[in-house]
């Protein structure tokens, strides 16, 4: 068969056979670095000694001389306090990023909002997207729409009373 260019059986079945040590030898290799990694938190472990690194803590608390640093309530209100501050530190400068955001948001939705009122008077019977407001952004400047909404305002209505003179 295999002049034909099929493969025989036996030729499947030893490709089949490599694939599958291949794939127990990957396994294994796998299991044996996440063996390493346990080991070596369980060896750390052994080396620090819990029993040696508690003495050790003792003896260094009896070296302090007796006074209100040696009371355990102080160091936890200590603790207490310094927690507090960090979380208020860090809630105090979220809250003035949310500030500084809104703070965008709000002037943006007021140049929306006269774009609109812009839009509105010149054209009432458009309806105004936000694709609308983006292009005459675009166009015209962020700055200066109040300015060329006006001139425009003025130029509708001067036509508007020439089309009535001349009817």
């Amino acid at each position: 068969m295999r002049k034909h260019g099929v493969p025989t059986i036996k030729e499947l079945l030893n490709k089949i056979l490599e694939m599958l040590t291949a794939h127990v030898e990957k396994d294994k290799q796998t299991s044996e670095q996440v063996r390493q990694k346990q080991s070596v938190i369980s060896e750390l472990w052994q080396i620090i000694r819990s029993d040696k690194a508690i003495n050790a803590i003792r003896l260094l608390w009896s070296k302090v001389p007796d006074g209100w640093h040696k009371n355990p309530y102080v160091w936890t209100g200590m603790g207490c306090t310094l927690v507090f501050f960090v979380l208020f530190a860090v809630s105090w400068v979220q809250w003035h990023e949310y500030r500084e955001e809104n703070r965008r948001l709000r002037t943006v939705a007021d140049k929306h909002h006269v774009t609109t009122v812009m839009l509105n008077e010149l054209y009432p019977e458009l309806a105004v997207t936000v694709g609308a407001y983006e292009k005459l952004v675009d166009v015209v400047g962020v700055d200066s729409t109040l300015a060329i909404f006006n001139r425009q305002v003025k130029t509708v209505r001067e036509e508007e009373k020439q089309s009535k003179q001349q009817k």
